[in-house]
């Protein structure tokens, strides 16, 4: 799926900017600016929506099984990505 994105928006994969984060990784590629991809690798994760260890998402990754606690959460992150 990275490189879909990769090639719709003409990114190069060498431009991604690293950085190590205790829960995995994540690269980012910029442009105009402002960050265009961003890709997460999460240590030890298993297939599911992480979400933080706090707040209300959290208390739902108890009843479902596919809503996991971690040390990041993609709904907020998507929300900063999207500027909201």
């Amino acid at each position: 799926m990275l490189s879909q994105w990769l090639d719709v928006t003409g990114l190069e994969r060498s431009a991604a900017i690293a950085r190590a984060m205790p829960w995995g990784a994540v690269e980012r590629w910029r442009a105009a600016g402002r960050d265009r991809i961003s890709y997460y690798r999460l240590d030890g994760f298993g297939h599911g929506l992480p979400v933080g260890e706090a707040g209300p998402a959290s208390l739902k990754a108890g009843r479902d099984r596919f809503v996991m606690p971690a040390g990041v959460s993609a709904p907020r992150e998507l929300m900063k990505l999207w500027g909201l």
